[in-house]
């Protein structure tokens, strides 16, 4: 078995290539998943089709998979009324990518590596008005 720091050394090497996964919002669309749903919540709601997802990514030659977390915010979440399950929704990501992990990586030859998908909230971040700024 390969060490930590070996891999991390192997990871971060500039005359190296890692091979992440690909879009997961694409092929959960393509599983039949609509894009008027919330991706994050099929962690819980259908975990399989996100193994399904990362299995495929896996087979593919991804050295790294992230977790189906891109979303995952308690702004995002919020609008599909999801903003109290921010933990749960990550830990159940975690959980599955472990999985697929775990059967992976049998071999110091596919060292599959996992990572956290995380995106901006979408929102500006904005100034609060302080009595000492003036507008004219």
């Amino acid at each position: 078995m390969t060490s930590r720091p070996a891999l991390l050394n192997r990871l971060l090497d500039p005359e190296r290539v890692v091979v992440f996964d690909g879009a997961m919002g694409t092929m959960l669309y393509a599983k039949g998943v609509f894009i008027n749903q919330c991706y994050d919540e099929l962690n819980l709601k259908a975990p399989q089709l996100v193994r399904e997802v990362h299995a495929a990514y896996a087979k593919a030659g991804a050295e790294v998979l992230e977790t189906n977390t891109f979303g995952a915010n308690r702004v995002k979440l919020s609008q599909y009324g999801l903003e109290s399950q921010v933990s749960e929704i990550n830990r159940a990501a975690a959980r599955v990518a472990r999985e697929v992990w775990a059967t992976t990586t049998s071999s110091p030859a596919q060292s599959v590596r996992l990572a956290f998908a995380s995106s901006r909230t979408g929102r500006r971040a904005s100034r609060k008005r302080s009595r000492h700024f003036t507008s004219r």
